[in-house]
């Protein structure tokens, strides 16, 4: 043994001390869940600090409390949504965007027929696509009814909460295994002739979390361009009656 080395057994007994308290370490923060929140930590302050314009190309029609007032209680009957779509075809938007998924067929097959060719003389119109847990059966795939699907194009509506409430990542494609749907805010994007900024950048490990029947690929964390309000908003009833002018929905 060279003079001055630590004595062998001492050696093993520090490497077994290093290597319990980093294992000891590690499953405190597992158990507590401390890198998430510092990942979270790190992300909601870089976002403070981050900003850009709030595109003015992009309107939001809410249905809001004035709405459903004036309307009268959810759900609406599909021939109401189809006016709203030919108000908004007036405008000639580049893109819509309906949030909604009409996974059933309307009782009165008129309705869905109205609505049908509504979504055809407004398009490009984007729908959503998602994923209902059912116990014991997995995931659901909800998408339009047949009849609607065949005048939009689809993408996935996923919206993955953290445990604060806060919905901060999202996943490039989803859907269950063998048809995966890109996220709808892509699909809209490409509809309106336009498409994913280059420096989006993808997550592309493989141990995302996943759901039996239902698949997720790239994963992306959110860039907010603001806070909560400050894309434009107008009302579903005000854009139904004509009150909001064309020319603010016009491209």
């Amino acid at each position: 043994m060279r003079p001055g080395a630590p004595a062998p057994a001492l050696w093993r007994r520090d490497d077994v001390a290093v290597a319990l308290g980093l294992a000891l370490l590690a499953l405190v923060l597992a158990a507590g869940n401390w890198l998430w929140r510092t990942d979270r930590l790190v992300y909601d302050f870089g976002l403070a600090l981050w900003s850009r314009p709030v595109p003015d190309d992009v309107v939001i029609v809410a249905i809001d409390e004035a709405s459903i007032d004036a309307i009268g209680r959810w759900p609406w009957k599909r021939s109401v949504h189809a006016t709203l779509l030919e108000r908004l075809a007036a405008a000639q938007p580049r893109a819509i965007g309906l949030d909604i998924v009409f996974s059933e067929e309307d009782p009165d097959p008129q309705q869905d027929r109205v609505l049908a060719d509504a979504l055809r003389k407004a398009a490009p119109v984007v729908m959503p696509v998602t994923g209902l847990p059912v116990p014991g059966e997995g995931i659901r795939v909800l998408e339009p009814v047949p009849l609607l699907r065949g005048a939009v194009r689809l993408g996935v509506s996923e919206p993955l909460v953290d445990d604060d409430g806060v919905l901060r990542r999202a996943f490039a494609e989803a859907g269950p295994p063998g048809r995966l749907f890109p996220h709808m805010a892509t699909v809209l994007l490409h509809a309106g002739g336009q498409d994913v900024h280059p420096g989006l950048a993808y997550d592309r490990i493989d141990d995302l979390p996943q759901l039996p029947g239902w698949l997720r690929k790239g994963l992306f964390l959110i860039r907010y361009a603001a806070a909560p309000g400050a894309m434009r908003h107008v009302s579903y009833v005000d854009v139904l009656t004509g009150t909001v002018p064309v020319d603010q929905l016009r491209g």
